[in-house]
């Protein structure tokens, strides 16, 4: 499978993909973060106003996701 997300960045600094939904993370040489959904082929949200650099590393924090996963099913 091949899909294709086009932003108005020069260049992609990192990726990351989603170890149980159908999400990649993507850090842009602009500074933005996307957050990208490749089975419905659309952009979910976009990250612009951050502090700090701009990224050129990024993951998914499993921990969070999950703690807030299992708070809801309680």
């Amino acid at each position: 499978m091949m899909q294709k997300f086009e932003t108005k960045s020069k260049r992609v600094k990192g990726l990351s993909f989603h170890k149980y939904r159908p999400w990649i993370l993507a850090s842009l040489h602009n500074g933005s973060i996307n957050l990208f959904d490749y089975r419905a082929q659309a952009l979910i949200d976009k990250y612009e106003e951050h502090e700090g650099n701009k990224s050129k590393i990024i993951s998914f924090n499993y921990k969070i996701y999950r703690s807030r996963k299992s708070s809801k099913l309680s």
